[in-house]
């Protein structure tokens, strides 16, 4: 709605703020209070009219955004949870993922999702090699994971995103760091360790060290996320700003439910309140392209198997809310607590 891009200025909890006082304010006329008591709820409402008006006209903005001249192929093998690491079906689905690599006309990024592979890619130069050739020189974005060797100490797994060059090498890569619990750690997990309940620790993914802008093979600077990385507004990085986001999940975990939908309209919320375009590529769906202002460009439906092309739009000027964070919001939140505080009933003193 155009209320949404309200978020590139104050974000998703200065969002929550103005919804959660929009019902109060849509409360107080039932209630018996002096005329002069109702101008803050009228205040209010004025500036959500105000906000629908500033948001309409963001969206109707002719030329917006432009587009920077690169096809992005996003990957949608389909492969169901039961299914997915099944032996005798691994095949089938990595076919699924070289044949649309492969399809005209040729893309310049091609991106799969999220353990789009069972294989440790740095051990697999024949598996990356058939990638490269299956992409015709596209620098493919993937999901595997990764092993770390470290002397002296249990070796560490990882859930990553790697960048592949047109020769099928390992050019960047990209380690999940914000973990899903009880699904990709076990929390407490040292403790158990010293327990000696070390069956409970076995398994874990671990974190990776933070946030990062991932540039080269002539790609524009892109933020990797990966899965529900997508579900933290805080977490974009504030030092460098990317032309693009990049995300890889799989929601084959929620089914057909409403899980994958939440999912989705998460990563567009980001798009608005960094103004920056993001490309998401799902394992059994939503895949889509996102403008800078949350609209679809091109998506493949939740539960179907292809792939989806888009120009990649450009990114708008950096918004309020990238600049600033959370900051209005906390203020706003501070000077509503002092407002309470200072209008609230006070007791006759003669009781």
């Amino acid at each position: 709605t155009p209320l949404a891009q309200v978020a590139s200025l104050i974000g998703p909890h200065g969002l929550g703020l103005v919804t959660l006082l929009a019902a109060c304010a849509l409360a107080l006329p039932g209630r018996r209070l002096r005329p002069l008591a109702l101008l803050p709820a009228l205040a209010l409402l004025a500036l959500l009219a105000l906000g629908w008006v500033w948001g309409s006209q963001r969206l109707s903005q002719a030329g917006l955004p432009a587009e920077t001249g690169l096809r992005i192929r996003l990957v949608q093998p389909n492969a169901a949870q039961d299914k997915k690491w099944q032996p005798e079906l691994v095949g089938m689905f990595l076919d699924r993922q070289l044949a649309a690599s492969a399809a005209e006309p040729r893309a310049d990024v091609v991106i799969w999702p999220e353990t789009a592979v069972p294989w440790l890619l740095q051990e697999e130069p024949e598996l990356r090699a058939r990638i490269a050739t299956a992409a015709r020189g596209a620098t493919v974005i993937l999901g595997a994971r990764r092993l770390e060797e470290r002397p002296g100490q249990p070796r560490a797994w990882f859930n990553s995103l790697f960048v592949l060059g047109p020769d099928g090498a390992i050019a960047a890569s990209y380690d999940k760091h914000h973990l899903v619990p009880f699904g990709e750690y076990l929390p407490f997990s040292a403790l158990f360790d010293r327990l000696g309940l070390t069956g409970l620790v076995g398994g874990s993914f671990s974190p990776g060290p933070g946030p990062k802008v991932i540039d080269g093979q002539g790609l524009p600077g892109f933020r990797p996320l990966i899965c529900y990385e997508a579900i933290f507004p805080d977490e974009m990085p504030a030092d460098t700003r990317p032309a693009w986001l990049v995300q890889i999940t799989n929601d084959a975990w929620f089914g057909s439910s409403i899980g994958p939908y939440q999912h989705f309209a998460q990563a567009r919320m980001r798009a608005i309140e960094q103004g920056l375009p993001l490309a998401r590529a799902a394992n059994t769906g939503i895949s889509a392209m996102i403008d800078p202002l949350g609209r679809i460009v091109a998506s493949q439906p939740l539960g179907t198997q292809g792939f989806v092309d888009a120009i990649l739009p450009s990114a708008l000027p950096p918004t309020l809310y990238s600049r600033l964070r959370d900051w209005p919001f906390l203020a706003a939140l501070l000077g509503l607590v002092v407002i309470c505080i200072t209008l609230r009933p006070r007791k006759d003193p003669s009781y």
